[in-house]
Order: C-alpha cells, then structure tokens, then sequence
C-alpha cells in the first residue's frame, strides 16, 4: 500500500514515559490534563488506556480518575499522536529507599492470583481464589458467595429484596426511634395478587411489632382489599385469630385441645357436637346444660341417667321409682280404697320404668 500525505507527513520518535500527576479530569470527554514531575511539561486533554475498551458499543472495564492520582504518561513514536496516561501508581508510604516500602496506599490486602477493585468509599468488589467472591460498600454491608455447598451470605444493617411479585425486609430500627431506647428489630413479607397491584394482598410481619405483637398474619380479598384472615401472637403468647368466612381444622390423627383456664364456644347459630362412629363424652366436676328455649335429650338406644340424687324441675318432686315393691303398695292402697269408694285408682306418678329409672 502506497503511503498517504499523513503518513509522509508523520515523524517517529523515541517512546517517552515520564511519571507526573493528573491536574484535572474531563468526566464528559474521558480526558485528564498531566504534568510530569521531572520536565514539568503539561499535557491537555489526553486520554488514559484500559485493560479492555470497544471504542463502538462502548462496553468493556471503566474506570475515572482523579485530581492528584500519580500517573505514567506516554509520549507514543508517531509525532502525531497525543500522549495517552498508561497507568497509574501510588506513591511510596515512606520517604525512605529501603526494599520493603510499601505502596499499600489504603488498597485492599490480598493473596496471589486475588482480583481486587477498591472504590474510593469504601465499597469493593473482591474475587478470590477458591472461587470466592465478595462484593460489598463496607465489611457490615457485602454479600458473599462461597462455591463449597453453594452459599451465599449477605451480612448486613438491613436487608430489603423488591421485585413485582413483593416486597421482603429485615429493618432494624435506630434506638433514637424507639420509646425503650433498643434498636427493634422487624421482618416483613409483602405478596401482591398481580404484578401491577400497588399494594400487596397478604404481609407477614414478625418481630418487635406494635400492640405488644411480635406475629400479625394478614391476608386480604385483593391487593389493598379488606381484611378476611389475621392472626395475631403477642408477646405475652395470647393468640388473635379472626377470619371473615369459614375455619376448617381436619386432622387424620387425635386433635387434642387443652387450657389450664377456662375453654369458650360460643356461636350465634347452631352448635353441633357429632362423632360419626365413637362415643361423645363431656366430663367435668361440676356442669349445666342451659337453653332459653326447647330443649330436646333424645337416644336411638338406652338412655341412662345415673347421679347419686337426680333432681327433676330444681328437685321440687321427687323422682318415683317404680319398683316391685311400691307397685305392690299401690295395688294394696288401691284395694281399700275401692272397698269405700269403687272404682279405678290412677298413679299420682306420670313416669314409669319404661321412660324414667331413679
């Protein structure tokens, strides 16, 4: 290829490398000025190199530097070509010349074949070797993956995860915040029923809660809706649970319901006791059985009535057993009564041994 009029026009020199400081930073152009430290000579709006760079869609390793950061810039053979700043250095801790200076400069301490970046505040992005990596803003603020048993560790203030689908949170509150000068500690679920939903259908929220609460489940008919389920747990362990529509408990084994206090069912409808195939017992040391209206005790089979004194209408009459014995009294009673005035003597009893055994 024949040469063009630039290429006449080109001279090469010697590569020159001076060591200098960057003096100022073009952020829009991606240009610094320079001035080295030995000729003094400055440099305007030179560019600085990467470790990979596509000068068309713009991707690869970005970095910007800074006012004051120490440099090597290289003045390139080709006259007409702009120096470029190649790479950067820190300077030495100490003054002195000894073997073992230190250009450390705050960076992050590693071991050989670690990949390290450093931001200027702190935060850091470290890949290590044993496939570690960690990335973080600062030690109580990173998140670590581990490749032995596939972990990953956030450690953390406060932990918050947003997506479409909802919300989860753990928040710890400032003790400026709270009344007993603790910082409380919270954890929250929030599920939308469809993405678009501003506000969620059911939250979990556990911990150091309102109310004296340290569980409140809630489940709602709709995003934002009405309330049809809360559970609520307090600290004292009182239970809240309230639904808005049916409450089905089924269990294929024994369900068992106990209370050192006392148990209360209530209903505003009917309420039925049933076992389909076993017996119903309900024992006590005391116990009434109270209607304000009729009240029915019916048996397909025997029934059996047993107490040491049975009372009937609060014990006003007594119960009459209808034995052999008072039979045959009867049957005397009204043989000398026929003698005076004949005729059929009726019972004064309405029960009898076929309806009623005292």
């Amino acid at each position: 290829m024949p040469p063009t009029n630039d290429m006449l026009e080109t001279t090469l020199n010697p590569v020159r490398v001076e060591f200098g400081k960057i003096i100022n930073v073009n952020y829009e152009n991606r240009t610094v000025d320079f001035r080295s430290e030995f000729s003094e000579r400055y440099a305007y709006g030179i560019p600085w190199t990467s470790p990979y760079f596509d000068q068309i869609g713009g991707s690869g390793i970005t970095f910007i530097p800074e006012p004051g950061m120490t440099a090597l810039c290289m003045h390139i053979s080709e006259s007409k070509r702009k120096p470029v700043i190649i790479a950067f250095i820190g300077a030495p801790e100490s003054k002195s010349d000894d073997e073992d200076q230190s250009y450390l400069c705050g960076q992050q301490k590693g071991n050989p074949g670690d990949i390290l970046i450093n931001g200027r505040d702190g935060n850091f992005l470290a890949i290590k070797r044993g496939g570690i990596v960690q990335v973080g803003s600062k030690p109580i603020c990173q998140t670590l993956y581990f490749p032995i048993r596939n972990i990953i560790q956030n450690i953390s203030e406060n932990f918050e995860i947003h997506s479409f689908a909802g919300e989860l949170n753990f928040e710890v509150l400032r003790k400026e915040d709270s009344s007993e000068g603790e910082s409380k500690c919270t954890f929250e679920i929030a599920v939308r029923q469809y993405a678009n939903d501003e506000k969620p259908m059911v939250t979990l929220s556990i911990g150091a809660l309102d109310n004296d609460n340290n569980f409140v489940l809630e489940c709602r008919d709709k995003g934002g809706g009405s309330t049809k389920v809360k559970v609520e747990i307090k600290k004292s362990g009182e239970i809240k649970w309230q639904t808005e529509s049916k409450l089905n408990i089924t269990t294929k084994d024994d369900l068992t319901i106990k209370s050192d206090a006392k148990v209360n069912i209530t209903a505003k409808n009917d309420l039925t006791v049933k076992s389909e195939s076993g017996r119903v017992t309900v024992e006590g040391v005391t116990g009434t059985v109270h209607t304000t209206g009729t009240m029915d005790v019916k048996s397909d089979g025997n029934l059996n009535i047993t107490g040491s004194q049975v009372s009937l209408n609060n014990g006003l009459f007594a119960v009459v057993r209808n034995s052999p014995d008072f039979q045959a009294f009867l049957t005397n009673v009204a043989a000398v009564v026929n003698t005076v005035s004949p005729g059929a003597v009726i019972p004064p009893f309405l029960y009898t041994a076929n309806t009623v055994k005292a």
